[in-house]
């Protein structure tokens, strides 16, 4: 719905003030946190077991699932008999064996504990049973040696990195001219999360949101977006959680919503779709933030990736440039690395996807690769090994598969998935298995990791930048390495947008080639069949006869170069 004069708005401001009863709602009060019968926690001592009731004092943002407890320390039952913060009274004992299914259903409102969740040092032998850390996946910890006694060390978490605008309100100058603002509100009027501002003192504005919708919603309709001024506000609810945001980028509508999804992909990764609609069911009035204390650092790098990365924009996997003979060394040596336990695995660079291999019947939706990548990225544990539960949006939202994740090189992840929830051990020597099967692989992997492609090895005439989609594969093909002047991030975002501006204007029509010239640069949309998309930037004066000759030199170098660009086919078992 959008307001095309100030008497329409301020209809609908009167009708909203009058369904709030006030004119501005009262803060809501801080969230207590958990704490532990003990006056103070003690230190996290490397090499000596930590007792699970008192590590429990420190927060963990875990999701809860009654999934099978990992191995613990004898004091688990202490662990079990203590009551969560954010749950109800009631609890029931967790199960002895997980479900035979390939998924474990969560049952958040009735579970006993955070999952707790084991990091290990890569020098520390799986043989021993390393120290139990009840932490979150997302604040992984490193540990040194395990057992020297004489010299034991405190273990630091990871700090959060300080948000910027974390001080700002709607009464702070700074705060409204951001170009984009994302929001996540309950039901019932409480914040959840805020790109911007410290979500307790914009409290009476998240109210306001939340009032919009319930206010068109009584009148039999949907909100989806209105525009006032040169901002759009989209909406976007799912379950009892509604998600906005609030643009001025000129991004198209559609776009803006592909955002809010993915925002909503990530929380249910964490917590499943099920567990949030019980939570909500039971106590339609409970505070989110409670089970997401991370829920900043990982959002907000999301909300940054959707701004500049073309492969969440077009929902693409974005595979790492490698030749064909080194791609098959990788999926030879996960085949050498399988086990049972073993249900999906993939190795990553970033956002990009070096390889992956799933049983042979399922393919793997780039959302549950996107999420994935985003909650492993999202953390620093590259000298360690972590296991947390996660959740599939895309191919199973009520249920979670359990992850674990080993750094291999310096900037790749090696991310494994089981529906064991007690599989850490035998993934770990799937993990040692791989490395080994590897050899001498591994330093061509680095050394190509190194090599990042650049848009002058197309070697066409002024040619800027360049992006492919391939539509049968979901794949994408671009430049990692960007030269001038889109090595600028506002460049670099300001090119993609125009992308996504092609591609919406010319919809589901059929267009074989579609050009766009600004200032800055000739945009030519080339589509050369129904499998393709190419997307070429040239400099201004470039003319559209030589773009379009150029874009053809440009889309024979890809389809040569086709088996090193994209994953040709996966590693099935």
């Amino acid at each position: 719905m959008a307001f095309n004069s100030k008497e329409e708005s301020s209809i609908f401001e009167s009708a909203l003030v009058a369904r709030m009863g006030v004119k501005e709602l009262p803060l809501y009060e801080p969230l207590a946190r958990p704490v532990s019968p003990t006056s103070s926690p003690p230190p996290l001592v490397v090499g000596s077991p930590i007792s699970a009731a008192a590590a429990l004092s420190t927060p963990s943002p875990m999701p809860l699932a009654a999934v099978p407890a990992l191995p613990m320390h004898d004091d688990a039952a202490v662990l079990a008999a203590v009551e969560h913060d954010a749950l109800t009274s009631s609890h029931e004992s967790l199960p002895a064996d997980p479900a035979p299914s390939a998924f474990v259903t969560p049952n958040v409102a009735e579970a006993t504990a955070p999952t707790p969740v084991r990091a290990f040092s890569d020098r520390e032998s799986p043989k021993d049973e390393p120290t139990l850390v009840p932490m979150s996946p997302t604040v992984p910890v490193q540990l040194d040696e395990p057992h020297p006694e004489e010299n034991q060390s405190v273990i630091e978490e990871d700090p959060t990195p300080e948000r910027k605008h974390e001080d700002e309100d709607t009464s702070h100058p700074k705060w409204h001219p951001h170009r984009k603002h994302v929001f996540i509100v309950s039901d019932a009027g409480k914040p959840i999360y805020s790109r911007y501002g410290d979500e307790l003192r914009l409290a009476p504005f998240f109210a306001s949101l939340s009032a919009m919708w319930s206010y068109v919603e009584d009148m039999g309709d949907t909100l989806r977006y209105f525009t006032a001024g040169d901002r759009h506000f989209v909406f976007y609810r799912r379950g009892p959680i509604i998600y906005v945001t609030i643009s001025c980028t000129g991004e198209p509508v559609h776009q803006l919503v592909r955002l809010l999804k993915y925002v909503n992909y990530q929380i249910v990764a964490i917590l499943t779709f099920t567990g949030i609609n019980k939570l909500f069911t039971k106590r339609p009035d409970c505070d989110l933030r409670r089970l997401l204390t991370d829920r900043h650092r990982h959002l907000d790098r999301l909300v940054h990736e959707l701004n500049i990365n073309p492969s969440l924009m077009l929902h693409a996997v974005h595979p790492l440039r490698l030749p064909a003979h080194l791609r098959t060394a990788i999926s030879q040596a996960l085949l050498a690395a399988r086990d049972p336990e073993l249900y999906i695995a993939f190795l990553s660079r970033g956002f990009q996807v070096i390889h992956y291999a799933s049983p042979k019947k399922l393919r793997l939706d780039p959302t549950d690769f996107h999420v994935t990548i985003n909650y492993v990225n999202s953390n620093s544990f590259k000298a360690s090994e972590v296991w947390f539960p996660l959740c599939l949006p895309k191919y199973n939202d009520g249920g979670c598969l359990y992850a674990y994740a080993k750094y291999v090189l310096a900037d790749v992840c090696l991310v494994m998935l089981s529906a064991n929830a007690g599989a850490f051990y035998k993934l770990h020597d799937c993990a040692n298995k791989f490395i080994t099967s590897m050899g001498k692989h591994m330093q061509q992997l680095q050394e190509w990791c190194e090599t990042p492609l650049r848009t002058s090895e197309a070697r066409v005439p002024n040619l800027l930048h360049f992006m492919c989609l391939s539509r049968p594969l979901g794949q994408i093909a671009l430049p990692v390495q960007l030269e001038p002047p889109y090595n600028e991030h506002k460049e670099e975002k300001r090119l993609y947008r125009v992308y996504m501006s092609i591609r919406d204007k010319i919809g589901g029509e059929q267009h074989k080639l579609y050009s766009v010239t600004t200032q800055s640069e000739t945009v030519i949309a080339y589509f050369p069949g129904n499998d393709r998309e190419l997307y070429a930037t040239y400099g201004p004066l470039e003319s559209k006869a030589d773009a379009s000759k150029d874009s053809n030199l440009l889309l024979d170098w890809i389809t040569r170069n086709e088996a090193d660009l994209f994953i040709q086919e996966k590693t099935s078992w």
